[in-house]
């Protein structure tokens, strides 16, 4: 099973215990290699029941490991941000409010 596939079962399973108890599931997402995977990621977790998503990209920690478009460069890349950030409102329609 791909990781993917894993992740989304998994994560369904719990966005599943989270409603049953009343409890809203918050999903942080802290990378992607671009655009198009921030988008498959938060439709993924919105599909497996995530009640709101955290777009970190504050991380410090992320951007001494790897590239220049995760963490707290991102966040400084308003751009890039603000593309992520419309890109996953555009993809989940209704579904992501601010």
């Amino acid at each position: 099973m791909s990781p993917e596939a894993s992740c989304g079962k998994a994560c369904a399973g719990h966005g599943k215990i989270m409603q049953n108890e009343g409890i809203p599931l918050i999903v942080s997402i802290a990378n992607g290699a671009d655009v198009e995977e921030w988008v498959t990621d938060a439709k993924r977790f919105e599909q497996a029941g995530a009640d709101m998503l955290e777009l970190n990209f504050s991380c410090p920690l992320a951007s001494d490991q790897m590239d220049d478009s995760v963490g707290k460069v991102l966040g400084q890349n308003i751009p890039l941000a603000t593309e992520i950030i419309k890109s996953i409102k555009r993809a989940g329609q209704d579904s992501y409010k601010p």
